[in-house]
């Protein structure tokens, strides 16, 4: 039985047949119409540009991640600009920083920093700790601080006793400096946490003038003096920041731009010999190169459109052109394959002869296809082959349970280009030590001592969440305004002092640090009004979690934490929100995409191949293989980041063209997704395809109580209906069938 889209494929065949001879009739209009349509798609290219800013594009535009940066942005953010730069220094030969020679080394490269010096287009001279990071300015102050005491207290202890570097905290003046965000591998004087020296610091510039083109010139001479002035010798420096990574993903398509040019060029080279045919009549060079321009003209039709939309080009959809590429060549080849074949005027000694050549190399197919259509009817080899599937199944099954996405540079740009190097090494360092930033958008009436009791324990929630460092390395104004309080107001019998926002304004004077972390109307102060404090943000450390997939979850528990706060409208964030939620995110979009893929394979298969069985069992195949290459990619220990999941989908969804991808798949992600694809393909077309064929049949006449005579329906008997093109043949290849088929050979040649 067919389904009932069976007259659609006829339908579909007199469609195309009479687009043929349209085309053979009127070619020059089609060229023309061609030409002008790529003409018309390539003045889009008018509206081209790029944007390669992996932390914008990367992530869902309605994630948490961006609402949760554009707050902290829109808090931080000076003249609308805030630009990050994050610095690594370790000694060269990754022992003690704080070796004499090394330490004055590395206090001399931190000031040959702050002294770089910039130019606008004015002439005007701009330096870091001038006007080019108002407020954040004292950063880093803390581990400038420590470097200058060490360096003239070599005993860690002024003689008084008074002064004391510890860690992770060290009390200078009645304040607490919190420096384990700075310092990395520290160690200590006979066990106690007296610091003795430590091998990583990491210092981070917020940058906030507002010409964003000064601030990357800024970067650039930063840059240089890190890795070309080899100034420091005993030093091993790096940087990142935003545009850094926007830089090497931009470079990837560069880099792979060439690479497509002569892929183009060696496909064209292997197309034009293979359109030789023994009678030079018969041969198509020339038609061959013609169709070697076919995608070439897709590209730039698709590039053009795309961007006449307005949207922005990234460097590493690049990708995507060899998938034209592929199908472009792929199609020449189908084209021109049948154009040969259309010709009849062989002489039958010939016939015979190519009747030979396609059969003989059926022949050593076929035998494998007789024993798999006989060994299909016993039960033992069926239940074999059933048993086998439940094991890869459950194997399948549990590595898409531990499936791991990553968006980290180091899966996509170079291995040793010098933002892959420092991030490598930095996300290694940092795993010990971060911070996240909690922001407070309505902090509410904190003269009600039950709502600043609640601020406060929200600020304890945090401390004490999974991870978390502690309230040692929380930066937070609100206790040491409580104690500025209690120490000039304070009462005998009072607990807490009340609170109050005339004083808040002078405690801001006197401590300075914290003046970037508030948001306030002096004059709601001096009137000791709500309205003083708009928004407030602190900061707390947390350790153990730094690759972006297991970061998501310890994200979604300070976004719950939040939850519990709404009044206060919270929202928290790290440099890793972007990505982890993208993390996240490709999960679903792999699966959204495979079942998409099943989806649009059925409604294919429900048009060309209208038999109900053949369905079922291409479709549970399907299935099957996407569910082993995602699980085996996961026990393989491969992460999913976006160049690979282009090369799953690619290789998946377009296997003819496996041959294009291996040219640009690179490490061995990508090996082990062609690998896959096309091994379990393989064993899914060659023994667990029939297999189900049969059962499904089977359980097909049960329950309709007839069978079927067509070939789909008769396994093993070497039948087929030539009649029915949508018939598939399971006993043996169309190409050795009955004489019958003799007068319609044409479509049974491969």
């Amino acid at each position: 039985m067919k389904l009932c889209t069976a007259k659609y494929e006829i339908y579909m065949q007199r469609l195309f047949y009479r687009l043929g001879v349209s085309i053979g009739t009127h070619p020059w209009r089609y060229i023309f119409g061609v030409l002008l349509f790529t003409f018309v798609c390539a003045i889009g290219l008018v509206r081209f540009h790029q944007i390669s800013n992996a932390r914008q594009t990367f992530t869902a535009s309605d994630s948490a991640s961006h609402k949760e940066g554009n707050m902290m942005k829109e808090f931080l953010g000076q003249n609308g600009t805030l630009h990050m730069i994050e610095m690594m220094i370790k000694a060269a030969d990754n022992g003690n920083l704080l070796r004499e020679a090394h330490l004055h080394q590395f206090i001399d490269l931190t000031k040959e920093i702050r002294n770089i010096t910039v130019e606008d287009e004015n002439g005007k001279k701009h330096k870091y700790d001038d006007d080019l990071c108002h407020p954040y300015c004292a950063k880093n102050d803390a581990l400038f601080l420590f470097l200058d005491l060490y360096d003239s207290n070599h005993t860690n202890t002024r003689s008084d006793g008074a002064l004391e570097l510890s860690y992770p905290t060290m009390e200078l003046l009645d304040r607490r400096v919190f420096l384990a965000a700075s310092i990395y591998g520290p160690s200590f004087v006979n066990g106690t946490n007296i610091i003795d020296g430590f091998t990583t610091a990491i210092l981070r510039f917020y940058m906030t003038y507002s010409d964003p083109k000064l601030l990357i010139k800024w970067e650039d001479k930063l840059v240089e003096l890190l890795y070309d002035s080899h100034k420091y010798p005993l030093l091993t420096a790096g940087a990142g920041s935003d545009n850094l990574v926007a830089k090497e993903v931009k470079a990837i398509g560069t880099k792979t731009a060439p690479l497509l040019g002569m892929s183009l060029g060696l496909l064209m080279v292997f197309l034009f010999f293979c359109s030789f045919r023994y009678k030079m009549r018969e041969s198509k060079p020339f038609e061959a190169m013609l169709g070697g321009c076919i995608p070439i003209l897709a590209s730039i039709a698709t590039i053009g459109l795309v961007s006449a939309t307005g949207l922005a080009f990234q460097s590493i959809i690049v990708s995507t052109l060899f998938l034209i590429l592929a199908i472009g060549i792929d199609d020449v080849f189908l084209m021109l394959s049948e154009w040969h074949r259309s010709e009849k005027s062989l002489p039958i000694p010939e016939r015979a002869g190519e009747m030979a050549k396609i059969a003989f190399c059926s022949m050593t197919v076929t035998s494998v296809w007789r024993f798999i259509s006989i060994a299909v009817e016993k039960w033992w080899f069926r239940m074999s082959v059933i048993g086998i599937l439940i094991g890869y199944w459950a194997l399948g099954i549990y590595g898409i349970e531990n499936f791991k996405t990553d968006l980290s540079i180091q899966k996509m740009g170079d291995p040793d280009s010098r933002i892959v190097v420092f991030k490598t090494e930095y996300d290694h360092v940092i795993r010990a030590m971060q911070t996240v930033a909690i922001l407070v958008r309505k902090p509410g009436d904190l003269r009600n001592p039950r709502h600043l009791r609640k601020v406060k324990d929200m600020v304890t929630v945090y401390e004490t969440a999974d991870y978390s460092y502690g309230p040692d390395s929380t930066f937070c104004w609100l206790q040491p305004y409580l104690d500025h309080l209690a120490f000039f107001e304070a009462e005998d019998d009072i607990e807490l002092p009340p609170f109050t926002y005339r004083d808040l304004p002078v405690f801001l004077a006197s401590n300075s640090i914290y003046n970037s972390t508030l948001h306030i109307n002096e004059s709601a102060c001096l009137q000791d009004k709500p309205e003083c404090l708009t928004a407030f943000m602190f900061t707390t450390g947390f350790s153990g979690k730094a690759d972006y997939y297991e970061m998501y979850p310890l994200i979604e528990s300070w976004r719950a934490i939040a939850s519990r706060f709404p009044e206060l409208e919270i929202y928290t964030y790290t440099e890793r929100h972007n990505f982890a939620d993208q993390s996240n995110d490709m999960q679903s979009i792999i699966w959204q995409t495979a079942m998409s893929e099943v989806i649009c394979m059925g409604l294919s298969f429900i048009i060309f191949v209208p038999d109900p069985v053949s369905i079922s069992a291409a479709m549970f195949s399907l299935l099957s293989v996407n569910m082993g290459v995602l699980g085996f990619l996961s026990l393989w220990d491969v992460g999913m980041d976006p160049v690979s999941m282009a090369s799953l989908l690619m290789s998946i969804g377009f296997s003819v063209d496996i041959s294009a991808h291996i040219t640009y798949h690179y490490y061995e992600v990508k090996a082990s997704t062609v690998i896959l694809v096309t091994v379990f393909g393989l064993i899914h077309g060659l023994i667990i395809l029939p297999v189900f064929l049969s059962i499904f049949t089977q359980i097909y006449k049960l329950i309709f109580k007839k069978g079927s005579t067509s070939s789909n329906g008769s396994i093993g008997k070497g039948s087929t209906n030539s009649s029915s093109g949508s018939n598939i043949s399971i006993g043996q290849p169309a190409a050795i069938t009955s004489n019958n088929n003799n007068n319609n050979n044409d479509s049974h040649k491969y």
